[in-house]
């Protein structure tokens, strides 16, 4: 578009030197509106730039940042299900899937950050060690201890979510839509509670066959199941909610209605691990619509 407005400059100043009758008025109105639209044009171009993290949206980028919490969750959970005795190819599968999931969003974050703030680059910096000391206790080490693996998950969701603020933070300053990026992120952290509700559980589940001490676990795990009530009822109610998204939040309510008629034997650790992961799988997964939806208003 902007090639198109300096040809029409051109042309307006190539008629007045080939047609010298061209009156000065015609001539000025042609210039005025070509003018007008080149500033116009370039204004839009500039906006659209401001709006983007690198060739993705702010609301993009916040949603893949925003997964990557979830997978750090996802990641740890089906990995203390497998301590547990859990196995077979859907858990293979999974494990295997958010491995190469976390560092394919990670590569995408990272080369789509290089025009980015500084605060966004230490971000992503931070993010990336966390995941190696992260990958020494469970691929390399393949750690037992509860405690071990947990803090090493917890220390890369907190760099995770680091960086979704950081993006979120930009984004709002560069001119995108706050109140859509910041839903996006909250969605997201829903998906986020939806594994860590598995993992939690999980690890209760193997503290309490090794004879161990579960108050702080399941503290945390009430904790967890309180936020994820809380988050719904904010986002159910959200002014960006399409017929399609108001639609998903319907399959959300059944899924924690249900979990509300469990809520006893939840809590008390005597639901069997499949229907844990079952529940913890398709929450997330609705969410994860749920998120793409609000990413792309």
């Amino acid at each position: 578009m902007l090639n198109t407005c300096f040809y029409s400059i051109n042309n307006v100043f190539d008629s007045i030197f080939i047609n010298p009758k061209i009156t000065f008025k015609i001539t000025m109105k042609r210039l005025i509106v070509t003018f007008l639209t080149l500033a116009l044009s370039i204004s839009t171009y500039a906006l659209g730039e401001l709006e983007n993290f690198g060739s993705i949206t702010y609301g993009e980028a916040t949603n893949i940042s925003g997964m990557q919490r979830m997978l750090s969750q996802r990641i740890t959970k089906v990995y203390l299900l497998k301590l547990n005795g859990a196995s077979g190819a859907s858990f293979e599968k999974e494990y295997k899937s958010s491995l190469e999931l976390f560092n394919k969003n990670f590569i995408k974050l990272s080369e789509n950050s290089k025009e980015s703030s500084e605060n966004v680059k230490a971000a992503i910096k931070a993010e990336e060690a966390a995941w190696q000391e992260y990958m020494q206790v469970v691929i390399f080490k393949k750690e037992k201890n509860v405690n071990t693996i947990l803090a090493a998950s917890n220390n890369l969701l907190k760099k995770c979510h680091a960086l979704v603020l950081a993006i979120e933070s930009q984004g709002s300053k560069d001119g995108g839509n706050s109140e859509k990026i910041n839903t996006v992120n909250v969605s997201g952290k829903q998906r986020m509670l939806s594994q860590r509700l598995g993992e939690y559980y999980a690890a209760i589940r193997l503290v309490k066959s090794q004879g161990g001490d579960t108050t702080g676990l399941e503290s945390e795990l009430k904790k967890v199941f309180e936020e994820v009530n809380t988050s719904y009822q904010k986002l159910s109610t959200s002014g960006l909610n399409t017929a399609g998204i108001n639609a998903k939040f319907s399959d959300v309510k059944s899924k924690i209605d249900y979990m509300g008629t469990e809520k006893e034997k939840f809590f008390s650790n005597s639901l069997s691990i499949n229907k844990i992961s079952e529940f913890s799988n398709s929450l997330t997964f609705l969410y994860n619509e749920i998120t793409g939806k609000y990413a792309g208003l």
